[in-house]
């Protein structure tokens, strides 16, 4: 897939890296998210 990337296309490929790592936020945001939910379920 790097290899098929030419210059043209390096700005949607930034584009889609900026993505990719947006949605793993947002993984991680949902994921700490349940846990801070158990604890106050918790108490």
């Amino acid at each position: 897939m790097i290899a098929e990337t030419t210059p043209q296309e390096l700005n949607g490929t930034a584009f889609g890296l900026f993505n990719f790592i947006w949605s793993v936020l947002m993984v991680i945001v949902s994921w700490l998210r349940d846990i801070y939910s158990a604890e106050f379920t918790i108490y």
